[in-house]
């Protein structure tokens, strides 16, 4: 692997404020404040973006709620603009839960192409769960947007929703929710907080819930050639044998970056300190993780000892030796292609094992890649033209 630089960024998310107008239960931000970040620092993290030579390079809003700060969206986005000479050039995203996201917001984030990522959990009996009232506001979001910003949403809007042990009963019925509203991409993810609540026995609930996404898919397949389920997304089967994978995630490439609300960065938006407390476990692993302030002139230097401290940090790689209660991840037959976040290891409550896996996400990657396995390879555009696609 070669050593990580500036000029292999990708995306650069910045935390526009720690601050969020919703108090969701499940979220790891679990110490939100009212900082917010400053023009100099915004600007600056715009420019390491712009220094980047890669062609896909990506400028992510992120929080707490970004869309508390749209004043500074709107003067990043202008900036960036004006500095590429109007080209298309970085591309632009979001990820907000949708609750401040007005017709004048939704009019920009179109213009500009925004891709946003609206945090909305599913049918009422979930979404109220997070946020009492939120269901009604976040349905006439979608049908707003729709109706206003057609291309815009088709194109440029997705879904993540997450569940817990509480949820699980509502997965697929979301789904569907959320398919009747036209949406095109559909996250569907396990909360990576601790769930408190997980028995072994929710596994077959969990089983049932990827039975009827499957169906769902399949016949929405069937019907447009699309697969709006990203979980189901693939442009050829999935391997099955050879060596499991030793990292768990790509965080030591640094090809993505964070600049916190101070400036600070981190390698990924979970390691950010200005909106969560870490436990001692997970802070003596991420410290050694961090880059400095993004106005500090070595950063370049500090990013290339990234790949050093994450292995130092024991939670990030050596899958073949991560483990639940469930079993060894060297010998699932699912290893090659499923995911767990790693700084979910330090939110296990107690746990000082960089090898034990929470053992619901654990269960969310056995089943739904079960389901995934199952699915056919997504057809290509020619494929779909030709009347040659096949969903057995």
């Amino acid at each position: 692997m070669s050593q990580p630089g500036l000029g292999s960024v990708r995306g650069v998310h910045v935390v526009l404020t720690a601050a969020c107008n919703l108090r969701c239960a499940y979220c790891y931000q679990n110490a939100k404040a009212k900082q917010a970040m400053d023009w100099r620092t915004l600007r600056r993290a715009v420019d390491l973006l712009l220094s980047s030579k890669q062609r896909e390079a990506r400028l992510t809003f992120y929080g707490g709620e970004p869309l508390l700060r749209f004043d500074l969206v709107r003067r990043a986005v202008e900036y960036a603009r004006k500095r590429t000479g109007g080209i298309p050039w970085p591309r632009f995203a979001m990820i907000t839960n949708g609750t401040l996201l007005t017709s004048a917001v939704g009019a920009f984030l179109a213009l500009h192409r925004v891709r946003t990522r609206i945090s909305f959990d599913g049918v009422r009996e979930v979404q109220d769960l997070r946020g009492r009232g939120t269901f009604r506001a976040l349905d006439g979001l979608l049908g707003r947007l729709r109706r206003d910003h057609p291309a815009f949403f088709r194109d440029q809007v997705e879904i993540a929703s997450v569940f817990s042990s509480r949820t699980i009963a509502h997965i697929a019925e979301s789904f569907d929710y959320f398919l009747k509203e036209g949406v095109q991409e559909i996250a569907v993810s396990p909360i990576t907080t601790w769930d408190a609540e997980w028995e072994a026995r929710r596994i077959d609930d969990l089983d049932r819930q990827f039975e009827e996404l499957h169906r769902l898919s399949l016949r929405h397949l069937r019907r447009t050639g699309e697969v709006p389920l990203v979980l189901f997304r693939k442009d050829r089967p999935d391997p099955r044998r050879g060596p499991t994978p030793s990292a768990l995630c790509g965080v030591d490439s640094g090809e993505s970056l964070v600049v916190d609300v101070d400036g600070e960065v981190v390698a990924c938006p979970l390691f950010a300190g200005s909106f969560q407390t870490l436990s001692p476990f997970l802070r003596s692993r991420l410290d050694p993780m961090r880059l400095g302030s993004v106005h500090e002139p070595d950063l370049s230097s500090r990013l290339a000892l990234l790949p050093a401290a994450v292995r130092a940090a024991r939670i990030f790689d050596h899958k073949e030796d991560k483990r639940s209660s469930y079993g060894r991840c060297n010998r699932c037959r699912y290893a090659r292609t499923c995911h767990v976040c790693p700084v979910s290891i330090g939110r296990i409550p107690g746990n000082e094992d960089p090898n034990r896996i929470p053992d619901h996400l654990c269960a969310f990657n056995r089943v739904s890649r079960k389901w995934r396995e199952r699915f056919p390879v997504r057809p290509q555009p020619l494929d779909v033209f030709a009347g040659a696609v096949s969903t057995r």
